[in-house]
């Protein structure tokens, strides 16, 4: 359904909006905003990080709590290894997968006030092109742990914006190159060590 969600709020802002000049809506009212830190703390001056980066450590915290901590996570990890043993355990594969999509989508929405409501104020047609892809690159490379996603988000962050400030010196697929290099690597590396802990075990 993500190209077809992508072609409704295309329609949304071109038919209904009546955006045709731009293509970006008008902006958001001010009491809207989200807060930058360099405007009370100083720090990052010039930046547009905000504080939903702290809304995004917030949904992490709250995201690892519930899939390590709860039954319902249990049973999200259940499902995610193996379908059928969901199944064989009388689960509701049907009511988890519907409810884990859900919540994956609200996420992912959420993620999307950084630019709107904390860096833009305004809704950019097309902004959050590939950013799926790089989520699923990321939790690859964090093998899903919510403390890795944090790390890994933010490596990938720097580079994205880094990309953004170099864009003028060196063409910006430099970056996305180097983000394929970084995920063949950890790939690679992790496929060694599991070869390696499997050698060690069937040794001892």
């Amino acid at each position: 359904l993500n190209f077809i969600a992508a072609a409704l709020v295309s329609y949304l802002v071109n038919e209904v909006y009546n955006v045709q000049a731009t293509v970006h809506t008008p902006e958001i009212s001010p009491s809207s905003y989200i807060a930058r830190l360099d405007s009370f703390t100083g720090m990052f001056k010039g930046s547009p990080f905000n504080l939903s980066f702290l809304i995004a450590l917030f949904a992490c915290l709250i995201f690892y709590l519930v899939i390590r901590k709860t039954p319902y996570g249990y049973e999200i990890t259940t499902l995610g290894l193996n379908r059928h043993a969901a199944q064989y355990a009388k689960m509701n594969v049907k009511r988890l997968i519907f409810s884990s999509m859900a919540i994956s989508g609200g996420l992912a929405g959420l993620a999307g006030i950084n630019f709107v409501n904390g860096y833009k104020h305004y809704f950019e047609l097309g902004f959050s092109d590939g950013v799926g892809y790089i989520g699923i690159a990321v939790a690859l490379i964090a093998k899903n742990n919510p403390v890795g996603v944090v790390l890994v988000s933010i490596f990938f962050g720097i580079l994205e914006y880094g990309g953004l400030t170099v864009n003028t010196i060196v063409p910006k697929e430099l970056v996305t190159m180097l983000q394929a290099i970084v995920i063949f690597f950890v790939i690679i590396i992790s496929k060694v060590l599991e070869k390696k802990k499997f050698k060690i075990a069937f040794n001892a």
